[in-house]
């Protein structure tokens, strides 16, 4: 969750000029929890 908390930090500190990072945000964040999804199977 750390990552999603940086990531909107981000994305209101610097506007809307930051999709290209939100998206490679949200897609971190995705990876993280099917990753984490797996350990727990």
């Amino acid at each position: 969750m750390g990552g999603t908390v940086m990531y909107y930090e981000t994305k209101y500190k610097t506007g809307k000029g930051a999709i290209l990072p939100s998206v490679i945000g949200i897609m971190a964040d995705v990876i993280l929890i099917i990753v984490l999804s797996f350990n727990l199977l």
